[in-house]
């Protein structure tokens, strides 16, 4: 056939001329008798017949092997897309539990795709694995492929399993050849090994890729979704079993039945009765949820839970059950499935760090958080995890781990005044021990990662050693590790010289001057009074589990009911005022009904033995009848922020009010719980207000440095809640802080919650986690617009500025339950936010200065080394006392800092008009190119109202000429106090000249006129309906005034180009035709007044 296909294919290609038909002969029939021999010829005949016969037997020959080529490769190159509307598509060769056939076995198969718009039927048509033997397998009769349709065909082998089964199976070396009916190749590819539970199938462009499978779907993440979709178990399939736990790092948590420490998957029985788990599946893979099927018998007690140890091999031992597979410790899947691969259950995930787990908090329906205390085999509480510790073979040899601290606030200070986590080793040999060559570690594949040095520990001694990640091991000084303990939980591993693991001991997620350790029975306890280098006292056995409200938080149209859960053991008290519940708060015995209006519940756990819970806070908006502040339907997200009212409006510890001192000091001249403080700019008390937050003349009582305990609930317009979190919450601003308005810090720390806040809360971030941001009702623009600043910074962003600036999102406000108004939620300025926008690993190696260089407090996020503001003031002095205008002197400055973003910076705050230029932060870092760059932010006096009776010289709107006011020889901003020589000598340079003023004419393009009003109109619009609660709440300023000054703003828009432009002119002496070229045009204006 395949010669007769050649022949075909000569015929179809055209034969050269002469070339005799493969059926001609060159023998004569003697007529007389019935033997065959040659014809006679002369011995010249003879010879030339042979040299013709050589000459057509080798082009025969050669037509005959292109034939074979032709053949094969008709109509497209193996792997190729073929012009043919029927294509091979996706090929899995190993199907290991992705799709099954009719016999629920899951043999190989090929996708076809039919790209055109009407049913092709493929009756007839042939597969092969084999290119020299084409259709192996024949598609029946009738056999059709609908219009952009795909097509399953099983390469099982046996024929009898179905119409779609063929009689040859895959191997990843085959070739696959698609045929049509009359034998010509349509399709054919060369197969190749792809990963286990991958398939091979073509990309948008064509090219043969390994991919998820998506048998059935296009060939993308959506068809991927698509199938997986597919697979899925109904509500009528679940049988109350989950994935519960699980761990893909596993370095000395638990040892596998292999004698390995093998990764681990947990299930969870949330059924009063046992469960026969008998076929069902355990898997890496969504798309191979069968991939290993639990044996017959395998049962799953009521309220329990069920290892299966990822040791790589599969079988039980000793009736403990192994799968042939790990989990791969970065983006992979941990999947259980009903017997014919339905997924019951599923969570993907990425990195995930050496011993610590993935949990479902609580047991089998809780969200899964990473945990520092695996329970394998345990409920994931804290209890759980205490018996767990205390059933490992740790805490009982000569050398302990007997005490350590994630979290020191005020237990132990070093010398140099700082406050480490530390670790403790105890002696419970009868001799002393020289330490020399044993470690410490946080991580157990590095058992030599911080090594003693040669120091003793006495029979019965204890021995701190500060895990400051500072790595002193001079025995003269106190000794410090090269690393940390993590507030999010960690493990401390203790090596012998050998590296033989002799204690571990872990900590639960950070609680402030809470401590873990041991007595002297190993067993693991926590303390709320540690006692580093000493004896430790009676401890508790773990945390009080944190009750769970019934009904999450969040808006609502009708009454609600909510029930609050009570952990075994447990009395679980509640407040409805924001207050900490105490052992003196009511306690829970049923229902709570919620009413209108906004409810805040708190509730904790309080249980003998055990030390108090963390607080469960939830926020309530019942929406129902007369629209009130407290109770309307938002248009915008919502930020609830709950805090003990004693910490924000108390007059002793409110960080809110002007406090107890302050009315001492100032005579009562302003109440202990005002908010504000009367003739702010004369009173030489203000900085006894406990808002202004002065460390030096006002200390914390509290000794937190004016920071508080809050829980945030974002919720979203449509009322659903998108994130929580504990977080600690301070007054942020500077003259912003004495108005009623004020703006709130809100910060992750460790041992007051999670050491971030992990949610998207900004669209246009690429990054989802933060250390701080915070709550602004645009400062001082809080009785004007409250949009000023975010119109200013979010027209930059989006006109391409290469300044660094701020996301936002228009939210509003309440605190524990009560309006307070529209506020802006944003990034805060510091050296986390600089990391993320610039890609810096390290944010303590940024230097962050203020103002003429002074350096940015601690507390706002500083990194600074110490040479940050000597180098800023010698970079100016240079400047000051060196012309400019020479290239060498202008280069040296080049390559201390960012020129091009200087000259943006500049000419952006001229344009906008900012009177309060004193706001400067800049920044430089030695992981970029350690060059000084400046940061737009606080613009709440920028684009101000024009004063039409006020002369030029001393308006703040849009007449007036900022480019002398910016560029004054004495100093900008108030009171002149902001130097300008930097910038002044600068402008001797040509270059920097001319960059300053392509730097102004990107300005009028980013807020050109059209673009700005839309912007604004945007802006107010979104939060009008508020801002008629807002200003009849606070009686600051009348709604419509509000009206009339976001007005204000668009005539700024309207007006501020001429004047830019026009004043630009003045002020370099450009000419027209200057103006033409670099602005596109002049100013309209002829003169100002």
């Amino acid at each position: 056939m395949l010669w007769k296909a050649a022949a075909a294919a000569i015929a179809d290609a055209g034969a050269p001329e002469g070339t005799p038909c493969i059926g001609s002969s060159f023998f004569h029939r003697d007529a007389a008798k019935t033997t065959v021999r040659p014809a006679r010829t002369g011995r010249k005949e003879c010879k030339t017949l042979k040299r013709r016969r050589l000459v057509l037997v080798v082009p025969l020959s050669i037509l005959l092997l292109v034939a074979l080529i032709l053949y094969l490769t008709k109509s497209s190159s193996p792997g190729s897309l073929t012009t043919q509307s029927i294509r091979i598509n996706e090929v899995m060769t190993s199907n290991k539990g992705t799709v099954p056939d009719e016999t629920g076995d899951f043999p190989d198969w090929v996708e076809l795709y039919n790209d055109s718009d009407q049913a092709l039927e493929i009756g007839g048509y042939g597969l092969s694995d084999d290119k020299v033997v084409a259709a192996k397998w024949t598609f029946p009769a009738g056999t059709t492929i609908e219009p952009h349709g795909y097509l399953i065909v099983f390469c099982s082998g046996d024929p009898d399993r179905g119409s779609l089964h063929t009689t040859f199976k895959l191997s990843a070396d085959d070739d696959l050849v698609l045929t049509s009916e009359g034998g010509a190749v349509v399709d054919s590819l060369s197969l190749k090994s792809v990963s286990s539970g991958y398939s091979l199938g073509r990309d948008d462009g064509g090219n043969w890729v390994e991919m998820r499978p998506s048998p059935g779907y296009p060939n993308t993440d959506e068809g991927v979704a698509a199938f997986l979709a597919t697979l899925s178990a109904t509500d009528a399939e679940s049988i109350g079993v989950y994935l519960n736990e699980f761990m893909a790092s596993n370095a000395s948590t638990l040892l596998g039945p292999d004698g390995s420490y093998c990764d681990w998957i947990e299930l969870y029985n949330t059924n009063g009765n046992d469960v026969d788990l008998s076929g069902y599946g355990i898997s890496d893979n969504p798309a191979q949820p069968l991939k290993y099927v639990l044996p017959e018998g395998t049962v799953i007690r009521a309220y329990s839970t069920l290892l299966i140890y990822c040791t790589g091999r599969e079988g039980t031992s000793n009736t403990q059950i192994e799968a042939p597979f790990g989990l791969a410790a970065y983006e992979e899947a941990v999947v259980f499935s009903t017997p014919d691969g339905r997924i019951l259950d599923i969570y993907e995930y990425t990195r995930q760090e050496t011993d610590k787990s993935m949990a479902r908090m609580p047991d089998g329906t809780g969200e899964w958080q990473q945990t520092a205390s695996p329970t394998p085999g345990y409920t994931n509480t804290s209890a759980g995890a205490a018996e767990y510790q205390a059933s490992l073979p740790y805490g009982t040899g000569e050398l302990m781990i007997s005490e350590m601290c994630n979290c020191n606030k005020s237990v132990l200070m070093h010398t140099d005044q700082q406050y480490y986590d530390w670790i403790e080793i105890y002696n419970r040999s009868g001799a002393a021990i020289n330490l020399a060559g044993y470690a410490l570690s946080d991580n157990a594949k590095n058992p030599a990662k911080w090594v003693f040095p040669e120091v003793t520990l006495g029979a019965g001694e204890y021995l701190v050693v500060l895990a400051s990640g500072n790595n002193v091991t001079d025995t003269s000084r106190t000794l410090e590790t090269n690393f940390g303990i993590s507030a999010d939980g960690d493990t401390v591993f203790l090596f012998a010289p050998d590296a033989t693991l002799l204690d571990k001991l872990q900590i639960a997620q950070a609680h402030v001057d809470v401590s873990c350790g041991r007595g002297l029975d190993g067993k693991a306890a926590y303390y709320e009074m540690p006692t580093p280098g000493q004896p430790n006292g009676t401890g508790a056995s773990g945390y009080a589990e944190t009750p769970a409200f019934s009904l999450p938080t969040g808006a609502y149209t009708s009454t609600q009911s909510v029930e609050i859960s009570i952990p075994i053991g447990t009395t679980v008290r509640y407040t409805t005022d924001g207050s900490t519940p105490t052992e003196s708060s009511p306690a829970y015995t049923g229902p709570i009904a919620l009413s209108s209006g906004v409810t805040v519940l708190r509730a904790r756990a309080f249980g003998s033995g055990l030390l108090t819970s963390d607080v469960a806070t939830a926020s309530y908006f019942i929406n129902l009848g007369e629209a009130t502040a407290e109770n309307h339907v938002s248009t915008l997200p919502v930020v609830s922020l709950v805090s003990d009212p004693d910490y924000l409006f108390g007059a002793t510890n409110g960080i809110y009010v002007a406090g107890q001192v302050y009315n001492e000091k100032s005579g009562g001249m302003d109440a202990a719980t005002s908010y504000t403080i009367k003739d702010k700019s004369d009173n030489r008390y203000f900085r006894y207000a406990n808002f202004f937050a002065d460390l030096k003349s006002h200390p914390d009582p509290m000794n937190m440095e004016w920071e508080r305990p809050a829980h945030i609930d974002y919720i979203g317009a449509d009322g659903t809640l998108l994130f929580e979190e504990d977080v600690l919450c301070r007054i942020f601003g500077a003259y912003s802080r004495f108005e009623t308005l004020k703006g709130i810090a809100l910060v992750s720390r460790a041992g007051y919650g999670s050491t971030s806040m992990d949610y998207a809360f900004f669209d246009n971030r690429d990054y989802t986690s933060f250390k701080s941001l915070t709550l602004r009702a645009s400062a001082m623009d809080s009785i004007y617009t409250r949009i000023r600043d975010i119109l200013i910074q979010g027209l930059l962003e989006d006109g391409g500025s290469i300044l660094p600036t701020q996301a936002y999102v228009q939210v509003v406000l309440y605190i524990n339950g009560e309006y307070w108004g529209v506020y802006n939620l944003r990034e805060k300025v510091n050296k986390y936010f600089l990391a993320q926008r610039y890609g810096l690993a390290d944010p303590e190696k940024i230097d962050i200065l203020v103002g003429n260089g002074v350096s940015l407090t601690a507390e706002d996020g500083a990194g600074n080394s110490d040479s940050g503001y000597l180098d800023y003031k010698a970079l100016v002095e240079y400047a000051g006392s060196h012309d400019l205008s020479d290239a060498s002197n202008y280069a040296y400055v080049c390559s201390l800092m960012d020129v091009e973003n200087f000259a943006e910076y500049c000419a952006m705050e001229i344009y906008v008009g900012n009177t309060d230029t004193g706001n400067i932060k800049f920044w430089r870092s030695e992981q970029l190119d350690n060059k000084w760059r400046w940061i737009p932010y606080d613009f709440d006096w920028a684009f101000n109202r024009e004063d039409g009776s006020t002369s030029i010289t001393y308006t703040t709107g849009y007449r007036r000429d900022f480019f002398t006011k910016y560029l004054h020889p004495d100093g900008h901003g108030a009171g002149k106090g902001f130097s300008t020589v930097l910038v002044r000598a600068l402008l001797q340079n040509s270059s920097f000249r001319a960059l300053f003023l392509e730097k102004c004419a990107l300005m009028l393009q980013i807020f050109d006129t059209d673009t700005m009003i839309a912007r604004i109109d945007e802006l107010s619009a979104n939060i009008k309906e508020e801002m008629a609660y807002d200003t009849a709440k606070w009686g600051v300023i009348r709604f419509v005034t509000w009206e009339t000054r976001v007005e204000g703003l668009r005539e700024s828009a309207k007006n501020a180009p001429e004047y830019f432009l026009y004043y630009a002119q003045q002020y370099f002496g450009l000419s027209d035709a200057e103006m033409t070229e670099i602005f596109g045009r002049r100013s309209s204006l002829t003169g100002v007044s």
